[in-house]
């Protein structure tokens, strides 16, 4: 039988005949079909909302949150090493975002610091804000060195400053007044809100700072706390939950030789009428609220 009249195509570098001319391969086009629609989903998927995310991040003992609203995301600490919070971001965050507005350093501890530092280096990072503390450890040297390489503008903040996430989202930072030469007391005490929902981080204060904060009035009736200092018993006075009346107390924390958190801090809480979540017992929890109503989502993770 006579075959069909069809041109051939030599491959270059080889002897072998190639596919007729004009005609398609179905099975690199199924592959590339394949990858436009896991792309477009996954576009679809981490496309962000307009809702205000907050997230705490496991990350073992220390803290990190992330605040996200829009296409704006807001980093406070990064916890004691990037091997947690890395791929948190990374899977949080659009996959085809790698700029960070903003980086705030509550104080230079490692466990809030040491994350922060491959945060700089993997991320754009388009400014931060810190204490300005004074301290001489090789962290917060490397942390500052690679703010100046990479010419990242620094803010340092105190109580009053306010920062603005969109035209009703406000952070503003309660602590310190002046700072008095203690590295915790000196953490920079944040307040998030946005409509109806108040937010409230509070670094590794003391019961001492909970006093003065509590003498300026500047603790008001909140809706989630960021228990201090991991849940130790040097924070988190009765005084203090009876101003902020937190609706939701989370302890960011994990395996440690300190006890935290303390048993006499988590009977506090429960003598406060707050709910308690832990990072070492729940994973990651995120909050998401449209400024009328709040949701939770946790990491389902077994105590």
């Amino acid at each position: 039988m006579k075959r069909p009249n069809t041109k051939v195509v030599h491959v270059a570098g080889s002897g072998h005949i190639g596919r007729p001319a004009g005609k398609v391969n179905l099975k690199w086009l199924g592959i590339a079909l394949a990858i436009i629609i896991l792309l477009g989903a996954s576009f679809l998927l981490t496309r962000p909302d307009q809702d205000l995310h907050v997230i705490f991040f496991d990350v073992g003992q220390g803290d990190a949150v992330l605040i996200s609203q829009g296409d704006t995301q807001i980093l406070i600490d990064g916890g004691p090493s990037s091997s947690m919070l890395l791929p948190s971001l990374g899977q949080t965050m659009a996959f085809y975002d790698r700029k960070i507005e903003l980086v705030i350093l509550t104080h230079p501890h490692s466990d809030h610091l040491r994350g922060l530092i491959d945060v700089l280096e993997n991320y754009q990072v388009e400014r931060v804000i810190c204490s300005g503390a004074k301290y001489d450890q090789p962290d917060y040297e490397e942390w500052w060195h690679i703010i100046e390489e990479k010419s990242i503008p620094v803010t340092t903040a105190s109580g009053g400053y306010r920062i603005g996430l969109g035209e009703e989202t406000i952070i503003s930072i309660l602590n310190p007044s002046a700072p008095g030469g203690d590295i915790d007391n000196d953490s920079l005490v944040l307040l998030l809100e946005y409509g109806d929902y108040s937010f409230l981080f509070t670094g590794d204060i003391s019961t001492t700072t909970e006093y003065e904060l509590l003498s300026e009035r500047a603790i008001p009736d909140i809706d989630v706390l960021k228990v201090a200092h991991h849940g130790s018993d040097s924070s988190t006075s009765e005084e203090f939950l009876l101003v902020a009346r937190p609706e939701v107390a989370v302890i960011s924390v994990g395996e440690n030789s300190y006890g935290h958190p303390r048993p006499e801090v988590i009977k506090k809480l429960e003598g406060s009428g707050a709910f308690i979540y832990r990072t070492d017992q729940e994973g990651d929890i995120e909050f998401i609220t449209d400024g009328e109503r709040l949701w939770l989502k946790t990491g389902g993770r077994s105590p």
